[in-house]
């Protein structure tokens, strides 16, 4: 199953190659100043060395593409990168590791490594959700981060900022500690998200095997995750699978929280297995043996009949995913469980934002 579920990941990704990048979505305010999307913008433009370029929905944009708004707000999808949301009265130019920013502000979501560069200031991530733009004054820089991790470089010094903190860069000055956003910058997070149509849920199919070294034997099952956004980096997940060794099988449902940093995910859950039980064991014999050959090692049948039994416990995950196309994800996870006993588990799967 985890050779079947990889290939069907990988073909999916690339049965449709994606732009290196393109124009997604384009708001502009009407007659009555209400925001609403357009087809173009005469608010938003590409800037070439001699010419400029009314940007419209669907224009494809390579390496080196400089975008300028005025009064305009524009997405676009950075290809397997992810995508950005270009805010009023911006200057940016795309580049082959990222974005040079030479003003104003700009909300990221992007997958894998990415480096943002603004007014000697530089933000390097590994898959996150982050704005970059001036501060309250207009002289220096704000690095907001929503998900993930970013280190904020200035003047050979750095910050790492994780998710719901920012960090303050002041002109010819290093990073400040980061510090946890107010209730404002929050909000305007939520509003950006809105703006990229980014998932606030996803749903998850994992693949599963035990780890024999923990388990002291061989089950294989199937999981189910449902995940929601909370708050930045936190998100609820719930679960149900079914595993099995051949001779039981069993239900496993949890409740948990998982920590996002950037493509890696560490949950902490609650868990109940359900599942048939039976009587059970091993002994050594005694009695006479023949020859030489050491005592016989018996094993009892299951005495009487199997009934349900139930077990309660916590477990630990570590989650990795590969983003794809179409919010698609290629996801592995380590799970460590304790319910009266230690036991792992590895899963490999595919997953889906909506």
């Amino acid at each position: 199953m985890f050779s079947t579920l990889f290939g069907f990941c990988l073909l999916g990704a690339g049965a449709q190659a994606a732009p290196w990048a393109e124009v997604d979505a384009i708001w502009a305010p009407d007659a009555a100043g209400e925001w609403r999307r357009v087809e173009r913008s005469g608010s938003a433009v590409l800037v070439g060395e001699t010419t400029t370029e009314v940007l419209s929905v669907g224009l494809d944009l390579k390496e080196g593409a400089r975008i300028r708004t005025t009064q305009a707000r524009v997405r676009i999808r950075l290809g397997k990168k992810g995508q950005m949301v270009v805010r009023p009265a911006s200057d940016v130019e795309l580049t082959q590791g990222g974005v040079r920013q030479a003003v104003g502000e700009v909300f990221y979501s992007v997958e894998g490594a990415f480096r943002v560069q603004y007014r000697g200031v530089e933000a390097a991530v590994e898959g996150t959700q982050f704005t970059v733009g001036p501060d309250t004054g207009g002289e220096g820089v704000t690095v907001a981060v929503g998900e993930g991790r970013v280190r904020v470089a200035a003047l050979g010094e750095s910050v790492v900022v994780g998710a719901g903190s920012l960090s303050e860069v002041l002109p010819g000055g290093a990073p400040v500690p980061a510090f946890s956003m107010d209730a404002g910058a929050q909000s305007s997070f939520r509003s950006l998200r809105k703006q990229l149509g980014l998932p606030s849920s996803s749903l998850a199919i994992l693949s599963t095997q035990s780890i024999g070294a923990l388990n002291g034997g061989w089950n294989t099952g199937l999981r189910v995750q449902g995940r929601m956004r909370l708050n930045p980096g936190l998100r609820l997940v719930v679960e149900s699978g079914l595993a099995s060794d051949l001779s039981y099988f069993s239900l496993h449902e949890a409740v948990g929280v998982e920590r996002v940093l950037g493509p890696v995910s560490v949950g902490l859950h609650g868990d109940l297995r359900l599942g048939e039980a039976g009587d059970c064991e091993t002994e050594v014999g005694s009695s006479a043996q023949v020859g030489d050959a050491g005592p016989l090692r018996e094993t009892k049948g299951c005495e009487g009949e199997v009934g349900l039994g139930a077990q309660v416990g916590v477990s630990g995950s570590l989650r990795y995913r590969l983003a794809l196309p179409n919010r698609l994800g290629i996801e592995t996870q380590l799970r460590i469980v304790y319910d009266s006993k230690l036991s792992g588990e590895l899963g490999l799967g595919v997953s889906f934002g909506f």
